[in-house]
């Protein structure tokens, strides 16, 4: 069938006036100057902020990851992923450091919000839930995903796992945590249950976990069971976490679970009591969005928090050796760390601990726990620090969501000793003060770009001396630091390549407790075997005239 006559008409009179249309040479020169001009300002005016990134891509396309092993292939592709990982951090701080992004951001962000849209990766709900995007792409996914790609590469990084703790005679237990959309799909939209959902994949792929040598503590059916018993809330209105009272029942049947499938026994201690205590603050969904400050859109919301205390009134005590080896992210430290808002010392493994009555070896890691703590097992034990010493049992918990979304990569777990080298390590509770040169700093994130508002970054020194002046055996030294506290940048996070600092240092080990948690930018390729201490204090060095 033809296009309607008029139609046709008007749209040859509207090709015919665009084909007559005329500028003067003058106007032209104008536009297109305008126009040249204003990608030159954008471009001048990202070149300050992007600086790190930039030079931390150039130290990647000259010396990859730093220190490599293995094959001349092994070495190449160990040399094209940090390249890889430097263009993913320049292409993120273009959108997060870019002065026209961070000005004008908050601003159509707050209009979004105020139209019933979110963000990129927050939905809004109603009466004032928001909800990681993460959670919906998960819940829509079909039965298929199981058997993709991600899935699959999940499946394999769990065997890898499981087959060496098989080795020696310990069991796998993995938490995956579902997304709050799959608990509270009734906040989302008005058409949706009032219940817990299961996406489709969820029973295939737990079959291939089981099959891999892993046992599956499944949530969902419990969480199901609560919604039935009552009224409130499972999960946290504008946070991606649950509440403090889903967290703790969940610890107390899993700890019910070990005893009675896993032979764990427990030592319940009749002194150990906890504190109840009221807990205000705003989710990371919301601090995700970025909104103007001061902004009212969401309310901050009020919950109750139990503080798990000992016989002497002290905070539940951690270890580093036991019988079960806790793997998580920031389910396990939402109510652990004050950092995230929610209070501390009544997190996941504080409440854990006290149901079965002993202190728990846990290596915990907000965000990345498809990767993170398993990457912080294999430095552990590949450096000689045996973790899994009368260890029985592995529970390893981490976001649903990362089963489709996740970092798989294949990890070595054996046993060894730490290598040769010509880095600093110091002896337990000493401290040194040294000057040296600025090798490399770990990317970090902008204030208010990611849902956390500490992050620890990873400093790298060469060419050291005593600050008298003295000269060292080590060569060169790795260190953690605070680069962003409570949403502000440190010194830390100034430096470039080639500054000269004079930094205090600790054992690494001392604040590993307190500071471990906290997201942070590892060490890369062989450097992640090297040891690694705290940094206490730090002073930029003027630099020579």
């Amino acid at each position: 069938m033809s296009a309607h006559p008029q139609a046709q008409s008007g749209e040859a009179q509207a090709i015919a006036d665009i084909a007559a249309s005329r500028s003067s040479k003058a106007a032209k020169v104008l536009l297109c100057g305008g126009f040249l001009l204003l990608i030159a300002a954008v471009a001048l005016s990202n070149l300050r902020p992007l600086r790190q990134s930039w030079q931390h891509l150039a130290t990647a396309l000259i010396h990859g990851q730093g220190r490599t092993e293995g094959s001349p292939w092994q070495r190449l592709l160990q040399h094209n992923e940090a390249v890889l990982d430097a263009l993913r951090a320049v292409d993120k701080a273009y959108d997060d450091q870019s002065p026209f992004c961070v000005a004008l951001q908050p601003q159509v962000q707050a209009a979004l919000c105020a139209m019933g849209e979110g963000g990129d990766e927050v939905l809004m709900g109603r009466a004032g839930w928001l909800f990681h995007r993460s959670g919906l792409r998960a819940l829509t996914r079909d039965a298929g995903a199981a058997q993709g790609p991600q899935a699959s590469a999940s499946i394999r990084a769990i065997a890898e796992l499981a087959d060496f703790l098989k080795k020696r005679g310990i069991a796998l237990v993995l938490l995956p945590m579902p997304p709050k959309l799959a608990v509270h799909p009734e906040a989302l939209g008005r058409d949706l249950p009032a219940q817990v959902l299961e996406p489709a994949w969820w029973s295939a792929w737990k079959a291939q976990a089981q099959r891999a040598g892993a046992e599956v503590f499944d949530p969902l059916p419990l969480l199901r069971q609560w919604r039935k018993e009552q009224r409130e809330a499972l999960y946290l209105r504008t946070d991606t976490h649950w509440t403090a009272a889903t967290m703790q029942r969940c610890a107390e049947a899993l700890a019910t679970h070990l005893q009675t499938h896993h032979g764990l026994v427990a030592k319940p201690d009749a002194a150990a009591r906890t504190l109840a205590q009221k807990q205000t603050a705003h989710g990371d969904l919301q601090r995700m969005l970025r909104l103007p400050a001061g902004s009212t859109q969401f309310l901050p919301q009020e919950i109750p928090i139990a503080q798990v205390r000992n016989a002497e009134g002290l905070p539940w005590p951690m270890s580093n050796r036991g019988s079960l080896l806790l793997l998580g992210d920031s389910f396990c430290n939402i109510y652990s760390q004050a950092s995230l808002g929610w209070g501390s010392g009544a997190g996941f493994a504080e409440h854990l601990g006290r149901a079965l009555g002993q202190p728990i070896n846990a290596m915990l890691r907000n965000g990345d726990g498809a990767f993170a703590t398993r990457a912080m097992l294999s430095r552990a034990l590949q450096t000689g620090d045996d973790r899994l010493e009368g260890c029985s049992v592995l529970v390893w918990e981490f976001d649903a969501t990362q089963i489709l979304e996740g970092q798989w990569k294949s990890l070595r777990y054996e046993l060894g000793k730490a290598p040769p080298s010509s880095f600093l390590e110091l002896a337990p509770k000493s401290r040194q003060r040294l000057i040296g040169s600025v090798v490399s700093l770990s990317p970090t994130p902008l204030p208010g770009s990611v849902a956390y508002r500490d992050f620890v970054g990873t400093l790298h020194l060469r060419g050291l001396r005593t600050a008298e002046g003295g000269a060292l055996s080590a060569t060169e030294v790795l260190a953690y630091g605070l680069a962003m506290q409570d949403n502000r940048l440190t010194a830390l996070a100034q430096l470039r390549p080639g500054d000269e600092v004079e930094v205090e240092l600790r054992p690494w080990a001392e604040k590993e407790t307190e500071m471990g948690p906290l997201n942070r930018g590892e060490p890369q390729g062989d450097l992640f075997l090297q040891p690694i201490h705290w940094l206490d204090s730090l002073r930029p060095l003027p630099s020579e005239p």
